[in-house]
């Protein structure tokens, strides 16, 4: 196979497509740069990574005001006790009600969700409680006596700082109760939206050799309470998936600020990647939304400098099926790109079985044709995603959960190798060139990691594991001799 690509990139022409940097890429959560891969990359050989794609931090759903139905049973609407809560501790608060004077165990009924911290509640509660229990953590908790049985305040603030007299003020003026009202939430980037700062120092991956430019990573799984019912966890929490289908214009608005706001001050960020999976229904039409609002905010103001005349890049990591038709291409459209995901490719049933190579070979020919298509018809960039280290469904082995394995409660155990994988995918590729107006613009490899990085498992929290996490040594010597060499002959100003 050709070893090298011509890399030209010019921006003194005007005529010339606005086209992401060009250059391999990798994908990591290391927080730090680690010398593994510093290592690696100032090896003599063709294969060089010049992109990271680093771990900007994960989009949630944060409960701004709960509504929640505390009722042990049915109750006529305009009888229920509603509550007004606002919780300004630093942690969620379970609240428990007791229709007698002493309760234990399950003769309490417990409300079915936790109060968030610094969120505010509205509580529909059982007429007659004598009184309520507010559970803060293992060591507080404070109870709530009414002056009367059931006459609870219209409003409480907790932490109370005198529960016995806040407790015994005025209630609610007699009359029908007013409906629960619908729960809100934003869409937030965290940790940017607690500590200001995103997950990984941008500053020290900025400063690594051979690292050309920086792409924000930024995930989040829609349909994580799907995931947790099919996978025996419908007793974790899932509130916090962004579900984008119910959001506002406003809350788009307020999560692309944050993006822009964090990583646009990075002179080396060429663009932000949304990693909001599944790309279909019925998330489709709000990420659609949240693109073209995101794709406009990178392209001006504070995104545009000298370094970046044209602003930054916005791309979301998918597969080509789903992607014609959706409107999201010319959503994105001048500035942005897709990762096409060259691995998880068209599993044959409900488990985690592995593709075989010969598998994965014939399906990565048939998702490459489907991309070149929809591509050169919006005129889009791209990249593809190859398995360096283990995906769900190309891995040397999988080892599940014995309680949250779900569909996938096979263990497997792969005679093929990583490297193997990386050679069938680069041989299937062989026909994909990069130049100054290529819309393919190079590898993304999935995914490199410090050694000794804790490992992950799918989905989070239930203990299914994917093997090899780190990147072997034979694959790491085959990449460096085989992956396709990119020049850069005109650096990007």
């Amino acid at each position: 196979m050709q070893t090298t690509l011509t890399h030209l990139l010019s921006f003194a022409c005007a005529a010339m497509a606005y086209r992401p940097p060009a250059g391999h890429a990798m994908y990591t959560y290391s927080l730090e740069p680690f010398s593994q891969f510093e290592h690696w990359n100032s090896l003599p050989g063709n294969g060089t990574v010049s992109i990271a794609n680093v771990y900007g931090g994960w989009a949630v759903r944060t409960l701004t005001h709960a509504a929640i139905n505390c009722t042990s049973k049915p109750v006529v609407p305009n009888q229920q006790i509603v509550l007004q809560v606002i919780n300004t501790a630093p942690e969620p608060v379970t609240l428990l009600g007791c229709a007698e004077d002493s309760c234990h165990g399950t003769a309490y009924t417990r409300c079915p969700t936790s109060i968030p911290a610094g969120a505010n509640a509205t509580l529909a509660l059982d007429p007659g409680l004598h009184f309520l229990v507010m559970v803060y953590n293992s060591s507080l908790e404070q109870e709530c006596w009414p002056k009367q049985y059931g006459s609870f305040p219209a409003s409480l603030t907790l932490p109370m700082k005198d529960p016995v007299a806040e407790c015994a003020a005025a209630a609610r003026p007699p009359g029908p109760a007013p409906p629960l009202p619908p729960s809100t939430y934003t869409l937030d980037l965290e940790p940017v939206a607690s500590t200001g700062a995103p997950q990984a120092d941008f500053k020290a991956w900025s400063a690594v050799a051979g690292i050309d430019w920086l792409v924000a990573n930024l995930d989040g799984r829609m349909n994580m309470c799907e995931l947790y019912q099919q996978y025996n966890m419908s007793g974790s929490d899932c509130s916090s998936a962004p579900d984008v289908q119910n959001m506002t214009g406003a809350d788009f608005e307020r999560f692309g600020n944050q993006v822009v706001d964090t990583f646009c001050t990075y002179d080396k960020v060429a663009g932000v990647q949304l990693d909001l999976e599944p790309f279909r229904a019925p998330y489709a039409r709000g990420i659609v939304q949240l693109m073209r609002l995101l794709a406009e905010k990178l392209r001006t103001g504070a995104c545009v400098s000298s370094t970046h005349p044209e602003g930054r890049f916005l791309g979301l990591f998918a597969f080509p099926d789903g992607l014609a038709d959706s409107g999201l291409l010319e959503a994105i459209s001048p500035n942005g790109f897709i990762t096409i995901s060259g691995y998880d490719l068209a599993p044959d049933s409900a488990d985690s079985k592995f593709n075989t190579v010969d598998e994965y070979k014939a399906k990565l020919q048939s998702e490459i044709g489907r991309t070149v298509s929809v591509m050169t018809a919006t005129n889009t960039s791209w990249t593809l995603g190859i398995p360096a280290t283990a995906s769900n469904h190309e891995y040397k082995a999988y080892l599940p959960s014995t309680e949250h394995c779900g569909p996938a409660c096979t263990q497997y155990n792969n005679t093929a190798t990583m490297v193997e994988y990386v050679k069938a995918a680069l041989q299937v590729a062989r026909g994909l060139t990069v130049n100054a107006e290529s819309l393919f613009r190079g590898f993304t490899l999935w995914k490199w990691v410090a050694p000794g990085t804790p490992p992950t498992d799918y989905p989070q929290r239930s203990g299914n594991r994917f093997y090899p996490e780190e990147m072997a040594s034979d694959t790491l010597a085959y990449l460096k001799q085989s992956l396709p060499a990119i020049t850069a002959t005109v650096q990007m100003a």
